[in-house]
């Protein structure tokens, strides 16, 4: 894959360039790796989770006052719809 290839050639320069910023930069991406070049044969990101995660986040605000999960959980399921 031609990312792949990119990406260990990005990363050989990054860990001898002698910037330790971009020496830490280069080992976080190394560690995200697999995840990163899967998004070249899905093209799926993680959009649709935060969204849901906001969305949800947004219905636990507003339901401060219920006193039991079940409220909760019936608040996100009509939220999220």
């Amino acid at each position: 894959m031609l990312a792949n290839l990119f990406l260990d050639k990005w990363y050989f320069w990054a860990t001898h360039c002698r910037m330790k910023p971009m020496i830490e930069a280069a080992k976080t991406i190394r560690r995200h790796q697999d995840g990163i070049l899967s998004w070249f044969d899905t093209h799926v990101t993680n959009a649709m989770v935060e969204s849901l995660n906001n969305l949800i986040q947004d219905a636990k605000r507003r339901v401060k006052g219920y006193r039991n999960t079940e409220n909760f959980i019936t608040i996100i399921y009509v939220t999220v719809k």
